[in-house]
């Protein structure tokens, strides 16, 4: 809707992301998870564009490069690394081989593959569950960690909350999350020392 918008107002599509910035978490939350899949799989790298305009002749000079093909947008599915070079697989059986890859993405989109110490140990001891979407699971009423575990008292703000909260590499959305969950730890803490 927003793309087919900017494309009928010839508006400039950062004009229309930026316009739903502050209400884009709550039209997250109402979607099913298959519809958050779905939106990732489809929007995720033309949503990341809301964050930062990009001036026009920015977009134009990239357009440029793309029709002299010195620039390929592509959509990986799945990497290995082989050797010393990293395969990235692409749609109709794609394979690009590259010996560096940065990922300028903000995050990765499943934690379940993660080698991070911290992470592998709250997986592996059921402390924290992936998020389809990113991230792990969360209550966002609470920003309690949904675990099968009985220690309930794991809270998470933050890009590690993305598949839950959307928009989580903002500062003002991470800073509303903060004062949210001081408030409810606050009346949570009150109500148990009473």
């Amino acid at each position: 809707f927003i793309v087919e918008q900017a494309q009928i107002g010839e508006l400039p599509i950062q004009d229309i992301f930026v316009s739903t910035r502050n209400f884009a978490h709550k039209i997250w939350k109402l979607l099913s998870e298959e519809e958050k899949i779905e939106f990732q799989n489809q929007y995720n790298s033309l949503w990341a564009v809301w964050r930062h305009p990009v001036p026009m002749f920015v977009i134009e000079e990239l357009t440029q490069h793309i029709r002299q093909k010195l620039i390929e947008i592509v959509k990986v599915h799945r990497i290995e690394q082989h050797d010393d070079q990293l395969i990235l697989h692409c749609p109709n059986d794609q394979q690009i081989r590259v010996n560096y890859l940065v990922n300028g993405t903000g995050g990765t989109s499943q934690i379940s593959n993660t080698r991070n110490p911290l992470l592998r140990s709250l997986l592996d001891n059921q402390l924290i569950e992936a998020h389809p979407c990113g991230g792990i699971r969360l209550n966002t009423l609470n920003f309690k960690v949904q675990n099968q575990a009985k220690f309930k008292h794991i809270y998470c703000l933050g890009q590690l909350a993305k598949g839950e909260l959307f928009s989580t590499n903002a500062f003002w959305f991470n800073s509303k999350c903060a004062g949210e969950l001081v408030f409810l730890l606050m009346h949570e803490f009150l109500t148990e020392s009473e």
